[in-house]
C-alpha cells in the first residue's frame, strides 16, 4: 500500500523473531526509557490517558494481559496544558493506524495545532550513494507537511528515502487535514538509544513548539532548587 508520502508498506515478518523476542523480554531499561522516566518523575508531566494495542508483535495471546510495551501513553504538561506528549512503546500495525489516528486526533482541538514527531532508526536504513560507514552518525533528517512554516533544524530527507509505520501515517494525516507537522528522524549506528543519540535532538528544543515549554520548565526548576 502506498501512503501519501510514497511509502510502500510491507507487513512485518514473524519468522526468526522468537529469539529476539526472548531477548527483548529480558532487556534492561534503556537510556531513553530512563531519561523519559526521570523527566516524568519530576512531575512536570501528568498522565492523562493510554491506549492498548494488540497485534501479532505482542508477546502474548491474552488481550487482557498485555506487556508494558504494548501501550501508548499520553501526558500533558503541568506548566502548559496546551502541550501534549505521546510516548509510543508499541508497534502500531498497518490496519490499526487509521483507527489510532482517528481516536487520538479526534480528541484534540485542531485550531492552532502543531505536531512534532521524533523517532530513531538504524543508519543502514538511510539510502545514499556513499557508504554508511562514512556518515557522521548519529545525524538528523526532517520531513514536514506543506503547512509547516517554522524553522527546520536539519536538512530535509532526500529521495529515495522514505519514512515508515506510525510516523508516516501521522504526517500523512496532518498533510490531508492541513495541520502543520514536522518529523525528525535520527539515524544512529547503535541498537538502543543512548545519551549521544538523544543529544542529536537537542537543536529541536529551540523550535517554536518546544521553546515555550522548556522556558517555563527551566523557571520551575530554578524555583524548586531554591
Amino acid at each position: 500500500m502506498a501512503t501519501f508520502f510514497g511509502e510502500v508498506v510491507t507487513p512485518p515478518c514473524r519468522a526468526g523473531l522468537d529469539d529476539e523476542e526472548e531477548l527483548a523480554e529480558e532487556r534492561e531499561e534503556t537510556q531513553e526509557d530512563r531519561e523519559i522516566r526521570l523527566a516524568l518523575e519530576k512531575k512536570s508531566w501528568e498522565l492523562i490517558g493510554s491506549a492498548q494495542l494488540w497485534n501479532e508483535w505482542c508477546r502474548t495471546s491474552k488481550v487482557t494481559n498485555l506487556p508494558k510495551d504494548s501501550y501508548c501513553c499520553f501526558y500533558r504538561s503541568v506548566s502548559d496544558p496546551t502541550i501534549l506528549l505521546c510516548q509510543c512503546n508499541c508497534y502500531v500495525a498497518e490496519d490499526q493506524q487509521f483507527q489510532w489516528l482517528e481516536k487520538v486526533f479526534g480528541c484534540l482541538q485542531q485550531i492552532d495545532m502543531q505536531v512534532l514527531v521524533l523517532s530513531a532508526c538504524p543508519v543502514t536504513d538511510y539510502k545514499t550513494t556513499e557508504s554508511t560507514l562514512t556518515l557522521p552518525s548519529p545525524f538528523l533528517k526532517a520531513l514536514k507537511t506543506r503547512e509547516f512554516k517554522d524553522k527546520v533544524y536539519c536538512s530535509l530527507l532526500e529521495q529515495p528515502n522514505i519514512i515508515r509505520d506510525l510516523p508516516a501515517a501521522v504526517l500523512s494525516y496532518c498533510q490531508v487535514w492541513q495541520i502543520p507537522a514536522i518529523f525528525y528522524q535520527c539515524y544512529t549506528d547503535i541498537l538502543q538509544l543512548d545519551l549521544v543519540t538523544i543529544e542529536t535532538f537537542k537543536p529541536v528544543l529551540s523550535s517554536k513548539i518546544l521553546k515555550r515549554y522548556f522556558k517555563k520548565h527551566r523557571n520551575t526548576d530554578k524555583i524548586s532548587d531554591t
